[in-house]
């Protein structure tokens, strides 16, 4: 009984710590934004399974221009290797740098560099990003699984409406004021 009191002050009072909240789900899992004032908040927790990116105010539009830019360039090579009748390929169209995150006994910290790539297959092209495997920022031996997170039209579309400034801030705003209603 002990044990699991204990295990569940520091469930919550690490949770209660980053103050992180579920802001949205998109087709390939959830972002949560941190709501608690101070220099952490509104950083964007972009989870594709049990890794993801942290996408300060900052990086979010630096990440926003990456995945747009990079899926222009897609849309072009695309074409390109219809007309060249090309029907196997992979290539990397441009990388970002990000803090990342993953699940090994608990979130380890990272960077990453993303690479939106362009794969054909048997003539029909796919656009993704790669997330390599990532190193924990404090033990060389401790690493994620590499993921791919498939982009379409939809998928852009919902982060590029999800990732936005004033749509973030309405969002801390009200979480904050309902949570300041009961002090």
């Amino acid at each position: 009984m002990k044990k699991l009191t204990i295990a569940l002050i520091l469930f919550l009072t690490s949770n209660l710590l980053n103050a992180q909240e579920l802001y949205q789900t998109y087709t390939n899992g959830k972002i949560e934004v941190v709501i608690k004032d101070g220099s952490l908040q509104g950083n964007l927790y972009l989870h594709i399974d049990d890794v993801g990116i942290i996408l300060t105010q900052l990086d979010r539009s630096k990440f926003l221009d990456f995945i747009n830019n990079s899926y222009l360039k897609y849309i072009e090579w695309s074409d390109l290797a219809k007309k060249n009748e090309i029907t196997k390929m992979s290539k990397v169209i441009e990388t970002a740098t990000f803090k990342s995150f993953f699940k090994y006994s608990g979130w380890k910290l990272s960077n990453v560099k993303i690479s939106a790539m362009i794969s054909i297959e048997n003539g029909t092209p796919q656009y993704f990003l790669f997330l390599p495997a990532m190193q924990d920022s404090n033990n060389q031996y401790i690493k994620s699984s590499p993921q791919v997170l498939l982009l379409d039209l939809n998928v852009m579309s919902e982060l590029t409406t999800y990732i936005d400034e004033e749509k973030i801030s309405e969002f801390i705003k009200l979480k904050n004021t309902q949570e300041n209603l009961f002090k």
